[in-house]
């Protein structure tokens, strides 16, 4: 596709759900937040379109009602997160929640019900304190394949999450997350931040969670049907409450330095 001819687009809603066909009873691929831009990459079925995602460099098929056009020249960089669950933007005379995570521009500041929870993305350190606090705001979201936000999320859309706020975004799919960063040999030597990778008796790839320190790993997972911290050891995961083993750990990646 040349991207330069293709239409350009940006989310209306607080969240748009991706599919991986144009219908409802597809799977779903990954969510779209208000203000994520992309672009049309085919011509509409019906009510659906065909887009590419710009911060997620993501494929998927989307509601043609859910997003409007703008200018090609529109600044793809939003230099604002939000950072809670509490936040809504006064938009179009109505009132619109918005999802921890979502991109904004300089002018919706002054709209939000909490400008507390907006930072600045190029502030923002991966400190201990943040990141643990980040992880945290996860916990005991209802486990949804597809799903990226505190009301349904899945491994890998946490993954998804926590990076956005590093300006790193990856795909929505646990083994194309495994190709990013450098491989940890030690699990002694992990970090708050580190992907831990597990595998199938077929040797493929089929979970990732965040490791929150060397023996211990928050991840959201059909198991416990939320995300949840779980121990972890150098076979894989531990589940904290039945004491089974639940996942086998394939490789541990590093996407962020320590800040000196």
């Amino acid at each position: 596709c040349n991207i330069t001819a293709m239409k350009k687009l940006s989310c209306l809603e607080n969240v748009a759900k991706m599919m991986k066909q144009p219908n409802h009873q597809a799977e779903e691929h990954t969510q779209i937040y208000f203000r994520d831009y992309a672009f049309v990459a085919e011509e509409p079925i019906g009510s659906w379109m065909k887009i590419v995602s710009i911060n997620h460099q993501t494929t998927g098929w989307v509601l043609k009602s859910q997003f409007t056009e703008i200018d090609k020249q529109q600044e793809d960089k939003l230099p604002y997160i939000v950072f809670g669950h509490q936040t809504s933007i006064q938009n179009a005379h109505q009132t619109l929640p918005l999802l921890n995570g979502t991109y904004l521009n300089e002018n919706d500041r002054a709209f939000l019900n909490q400008t507390n929870q907006l930072i600045a993305i190029d502030t923002i350190q991966p400190d201990e304190i943040f990141k643990q606090q980040l992880l945290q705001s996860y916990l005991q979201a209802p486990y949804h394949w597809g799903g990226t936000s505190i009301f349904g999320i899945d491994c890998s859309g946490l993954a998804k999450m926590f990076y956005k706020f590093f300006s790193i975004h990856l795909p929505h799919l646990a083994s194309a997350q495994l190709l990013q960063g450098e491989v940890l040999d030690f699990l002694d030597n992990a970090i708050c931040g580190d992907l831990a990778f597990f595998e199938n008796e077929a040797n493929e790839i089929n979970h990732v969670g965040i490791l929150l320190n060397a023996n211990e790993i928050i991840h959201a997972s059909e198991t416990n049907g939320k995300v949840a911290i779980d121990a972890i050891d150098n076979h894989g995961i531990v589940n904290k409450i039945s004491g089974k083993r639940t996942h086998s750990l394939r490789i541990i990646k590093r996407l962020l330095n320590t800040p000196q």
